[in-house]
């Protein structure tokens, strides 16, 4: 993980919480009932959030990942 100065993150609730640095994160993942390894990039680290961790749907899109909701 790289350290980096605090980053600021928006909320959909209006609250600002700060990320204090970033890095790659590999998830499991079942496509097609097959199991895979992907590697997340620039992912925030965030240690404060109240919750396990927080996608950016528009973040996604704007790097060309297509994004699925079932």
């Amino acid at each position: 993980m790289e350290l980096a100065l605090l980053t600021p993150i928006g909320l959909g609730d209006d609250r600002v919480i700060n990320a204090v640095g970033s890095g790659s994160v590999r998830i499991s993942m079942k496509v097609n009932g097959k199991s895979i390894v992907y590697e997340l990039c620039d992912v925030y680290y965030i240690p404060n959030m109240e919750m396990n961790n927080l996608l950016s749907v528009t973040y996604m899109s704007k790097r060309n990942y297509s994004i699925f909701f079932g």
